[in-house]
C-alpha cells in the first residue's frame, strides 16, 4: 500500500521496534564484544538507540533502546521512536504495536495515536484507525494529520456526512491545504453536493495541479451535467482517448445511453490499438449490461 504526506509526523523522529519488557532485561541481549550497556546512563543509551537506527542498525538500535528503557528512559517516546521506524519500512503489525506500547505509557499523545490510526487504517481496521485519530483530536483538535486521515477513513467507509465536518475543520488551520481540500470534495460528492465538490477540488488545484484532483473535478462537474468543462477537465489529467471514455461514462451514468455510446466510440476512434477500457464500456453497453461502478473521486494519500 502506499504511503501518505500525513506520515510525515511519525518520521519526525526515527525509530524501532521492542516493547518494554518484550525482550525481557536488555542485559541478557549485551554482546562479549559489544559496548558495556551496564555502565551507559539511560541518556547515553537512548542516544546510541537514535544514532543505530540513523545508520539502519535496527538490531543494535533495539538494544540499546531496550537497555534505556530498563535504566527508565520515557517509554511513550522510545516506543513512539520505534514505531516511526518500522512505519518509514511499511512494517505495520510492527509499527501498530509500538504506538500502541506508547500510548499505554502516555494515555495523551496525540502523536503516537496518529502513528497507531495510521497503521491500522494501512492493516485496513478502518474501525480502530477511527478511534485512535479521534482520540488523537481529542488532544490535540488542530492536528492536521489526523483530521485529514480520518476524513480519508470516513470517506473510505462511505460516511462523508462524518467527513465533512472534520475536513472543514482542519482547513481553518490549514486553508490552502491541497490534500484536505481535495478530500473534502471527495466528502462533498459522495454526499452529493456535487457543486462544493467541484469548488474544493478548484481550490485545490489552485494550490497544487495534480492529475487525479482535476479527474475529480471532471466527476464533479459531470455530477453537475457541465459536460463541457468536464470534458476539458478530463483532457487535462489524461489522454483524449482517456476523457471521451470518462465522458461517455458519465453520460452513461445520467441514463443517456445513446451520448454515453457516441462518445465510447469517440474514444476507440481516439486510440483504437491501445485504449482497451473505451472498447469495453461499448461491448458491455451494446450487450445491455448495467454501468461499470463509478471510479473513485480519489484514493486517499495516505492522505
Amino acid at each position: 500500500m502506499k504511503k501518505s504526506p500525513a506520515l510525515a509526523v511519525a518520521l519526525l523522529v526515527v525509530s524501532l521496534f521492542i516493547l518494554s519488557g518484550c525482550f525481557g532485561s536488555s542485559s541478557t541481549a549485551k554482546s562479549k564484544n559489544g559496548p558495556d550497556l551496564e555502565s551507559m546512563s539511560a541518556q547515553e543509551l537512548e542516544k546510541k538507540g537514535d544514532e543505530a537506527a540513523r545508520s539502519g542498525k535496527e538490531r543494535e538500535a533495539l538494544v540499546y533502546y531496550a537497555s534505556a528503557m530498563d535504566k527508565g528512559a520515557d517509554k511513550s517516546l522510545v516506543n513512539y521512536k520505534i514505531g516511526g521506524m518500522f512505519m518509514g519500512k511499511e512494517e505495520w503489525k510492527k509499527a501498530l504495536a509500538a504506538y500502541k506500547a506508547a500510548v499505554a505509557a502516555q494515555n495523551e499523545f496525540p502523536a503516537a495515536l496518529y502513528g497507531a490510526g495510521y497503521a491500522s487504517f494501512m492493516l485496513e481496521d478502518n474501525g480502530a484507525a477511527e478511534a485512535y485519530l479521534k482520540k488523537a483530536l481529542e488532544f490535540a483538535p488542530g492536528m492536521v494529520p489526523s483530521a485529514s486521515l480520518l476524513g480519508v477513513v470516513y470517506n473510505k467507509d462511505g460516511k462523508p456526512g462524518e467527513a465533512i465536518p472534520v475536513l472543514e475543520q482542519a482547513l481553518k488551520v490549514t486553508p490552502d491545504n491541497p490534500e484536505l481540500l481535495n478530500n473534502l470534495g471527495i466528502a462533498k460528492f459522495m454526499a452529493g453536493d456535487f457543486e462544493g465538490a467541484a469548488e474544493a477540488f478548484q481550490a485545490s488545484l489552485k494550490v497544487t495541479d495534480a492529475t487525479r484532483t482535476r479527474n475529480n473535478l471532471g466527476l464533479a462537474l459531470c455530477g453537475l451535467r457541465r459536460y463541457d468543462e468536464a470534458f476539458a477537465a478530463f483532457t487535462a489529467a489524461g489522454s483524449e482517448a482517456s476523457a471521451l471514455n470518462n465522458l461517455g461514462a458519465c453520460y452513461e451514468r445520467a441514463g443517456d445511453a445513446q451520448k454515453a455510446r457516441e462518445y465510447y466510440e469517440k474514444a476507440v476512434e481516439a486510440n483504437p490499438r491501445f485504449y482497451i477500457k473505451a472498447s469495453e464500456n461499448l461491448t458491455r453497453l451494446n450487450a445491455g449490461q448495467p454501468p461499470a461502478p463509478h471510479p473513485e473521486a480519489g484514493a486517499p494519500v495516505g492522505n
